[in-house]
């Protein structure tokens, strides 16, 4: 029982620590910020009709990628003027809008607790026995480690803006340094 109950503070914790960032902080030290002048942006968006995906510019393609020679030196040098130049864009796309808000913190809630079971499951089988400032640093570590590969990847290959990077990885440690102490606590082994 201590197990999960270890789980569910956990998924609170989490999910409270988000509504703390992304509902308050972000906004006010400009992480998230509106599109400015947004009409034309959307509209050249609403006109053209992309599908749902994800959209990069400058990008090559498949079609740059078919061609040799020259004509593919050619392409590619255009290519990096315009990343050297910038601007820099990945844009997300859903052309199905966005669920309600209920839906969507209810989805957002059973990702956290599925996180949290995952990282009590991993600190139980490999520390069960450790001391609680063992199986605690184990989440932090675990946590440090993903938002190191993660999160910080997004701007060494996709050239997301560092700060914006550091703040999410920021985030996530923050986030499991709290729910570490709940797992820490529910992963404990009762053999003496």
């Amino acid at each position: 029982m201590r197990f999960y109950l270890g789980i569910l503070a956990a998924a609170v914790v989490i999910f409270f620590w988000g509504f703390a960032i992304w509902g308050n902080l972000a906004a006010q030290i400009g992480m998230l910020k509106p599109l400015p002048d947004e009409e034309p942006v959307v509209k050249a968006i609403v006109e053209t009709k992309p599908p749902t995906g994800v959209y990069i510019y400058p990008m090559g393609g498949a079609e740059m990628a078919k061609l040799t020679g020259e004509a593919k030196d050619v392409a590619e040098k255009g290519l990096q003027d315009k990343m050297k130049a910038g601007p820099i864009v990945r844009l997300f796309i859903n052309t199905a809008g966005s669920p309600p808000m209920l839906e969507v913190l209810a989805t957002g809630f059973l990702h956290m607790l599925l996180a949290a079971a995952i990282m009590a499951t991993l600190t139980r089988c490999v520390l069960s026995w450790a001391e609680f400032k063992a199986r605690y640093a184990f989440v932090v570590s675990v946590a440090v480690f993903a938002a190191i590969w993660i999160d910080l990847s997004n701007a060494i290959w996709m050239r997301a803006p560092w700060d914006h990077q550091l703040f999410i990885a920021g985030y996530d440690v923050g986030g499991w340094i709290l729910a570490g102490f709940p797992i820490a606590w529910g992963t404990r082994s009762d053999v003496a």
